[in-house]
């Protein structure tokens, strides 16, 4: 079916400063994320907006029930053994049951609160500054001891219109340690929404060509990366980065915006960094494409631009 004409749609990058106190409880996580829905939505229910939050936004809520017994840790990893130590006879039975690693037992034990926590966050700020709202990530689990990292997307009544897994993780979602489980490339779909037709792409996803060929040939005409980059942000970084969401949009012309949201501040030792972005197309190398970027990678920031999004 041919595109219908465009509608001016503003995308707006979260580029969100995390740390540990902001999951020390649900109202200090909550108002994490309404501070930067304030910022990025100044006027609710002015125009068509779509926004994005960055990948594992949820990943700390693993420790909200457990701030005050992780909050002197020197790392991650010694956080989370120690809730694996805590929980041990909890995570014993569900590593029995499903033949898993403590790593994602701990996942699934927490899982139900987790997705509960960030569902409600995320649909209820959806809701109240009326936009479309690309929920970054968290750990959820699946079906039969699987656990995933999945981006939900909500509309502007605050319910949730379309889900995301992760098809391709890095080392720190791996077996040796997160101990995700990779979505299926047969699942990928493109979300209809009052934003336009949104492809979203999870960080490292959005880098493989499976990914960005599946959303692009389903129509999708906005790409979301939500994305957590733990490393410092440096001139390799950034000239590499444009192997992700700016080689996908420059080879693929029908797509009119995109969008990175990342991740800066750190949870212990793990200490994200980077520059938020806005793309416009249809662009040619060696035009850069960029609408907006954010100012600092370390800083919190918010990128907005408006773009036209075709309807479908």
């Amino acid at each position: 079916m041919a595109d219908q004409p465009a509608d001016p749609v503003t995308l707006v990058a979260v580029q969100m400063q995390v740390s540990l106190d902001d999951y020390q409880s649900c109202e200090h996580f909550r108002a994490a994320v309404e501070r930067c829905m304030r910022a990025a939505v100044p006027t609710p229910g002015q125009g068509s907006r779509l926004v994005a939050f960055p990948e594992d936004v949820g990943l700390g809520l693993l420790f909200l029930d457990d701030y005050e017994a992780v909050q002197h840790c020197s790392s991650f990893e010694q956080a989370a053994r120690l809730l694996v130590e805590l929980y041990r006879p909890e995570i014993g039975s569900i590593c029995a049951q499903y033949g898993c690693s403590p790593a994602r037992g701990l996942l699934l034990l927490k899982g139900d609160r987790v997705s509960e926590v960030y569902c409600d966050t995320f649909g209820r700020s959806a809701r109240e500054h009326q936009v479309t709202l690309v929920a970054g990530s968290a750990p959820i689990p699946g079906d039969d001891g699987t656990v995933h990292n999945t981006s939900f997307v909500f509309g502007p009544t605050g319910r949730p219109i379309g889900i995301q897994r992760k098809v391709h993780l890095i080392d720190l979602e791996g077996p040796m340690g997160l101990d995700l489980t990779p979505g299926a490339v047969e699942d990928i779909h493109p979300i209809d929404t009052p934003a336009g037709r949104i492809g979203v792409a999870l960080c490292h996803d959005a880098f493989f060509s499976d990914v960005v060929e599946t959303l692009a040939a389903a129509g999708s005409r906005v790409l979301v990366q939500p994305s957590f980059n733990p490393r410092p942000w440096d001139a390799w970084q950034e000239e590499d980065w444009k192997n992700g969401l700016w080689t996908a949009m420059a080879t693929h012309p029908e797509v009119a915006g995109g969008v990175t949201p990342l991740m800066v501040g750190a949870l212990w030792d793990v200490a994200v960094e980077g520059v938020s972005s806005i793309l416009g197309g249809p662009f040619d190398p060696p035009s850069d494409g960029y609408l907006a970027q954010a100012a600092s990678p370390t800083q919190e920031d918010i990128v907005a631009a408006q773009v036209d999004v075709p309807r479908t």
